[in-house]
């Protein structure tokens, strides 16, 4: 198998089993980690069911999704990213577990890993930032195996 970075993977369905979830809070940190949270697993439950008006309404007018490959900026670009995207995941076909969740204030770490029809990934990470309901940046890693 080749393996490769791929940039068609930023965000996960919310079908997950077993994940671990974490949050920290501390003193110098006044932002709402529920917000977070509940920002997070709207995300992630819009793009499992692939309704991308729903994934783009999650993202300011001015956000940014950075992988090692690009820079997707505002939300035009961002729902002609996702449109592409939804079908490397065909629901009934992607298998999907969400490792680990940290928050910590306005932001949601992710650790997952993934099999769909034509990959696996063995290894995948976001990091989201979320202000006012909405996120404002998001970074994606991940270890691509194509079959």
């Amino acid at each position: 198998m080749k393996r490769i970075t791929f940039l068609l993977l930023l965000t996960l369905p919310l079908f997950f089993v077993g994940c671990t979830c974490e949050t920290y809070e501390s003193n110098a940190v006044s932002i709402d980690v529920a917000e977070t949270k509940a920002v997070l697993e709207r995300h992630l439950a819009a793009f499992a069911s692939h309704d991308i008006e729903g994934i783009v309404a999650d993202y300011s007018t001015d956000a940014a999704i950075i992988s090692p490959d690009a820079v997707v900026l505002g939300t035009e670009a961002i729902r002609a990213f996702f449109t592409e995207i939804v079908k490397a995941f065909p629901q009934g076909e992607t298998e999907f577990e969400l490792d680990k969740t940290v928050i910590q204030g306005d932001m949601a770490y992710i650790t997952w890993h993934s099999s769909v029809p034509f990959m696996d990934i063995p290894f995948g990470t976001d990091t989201f930032v979320v202000h006012n309901g909405k996120i404002v940046r998001q970074t994606f890693a991940g270890v691509m195996n194509m079959r």
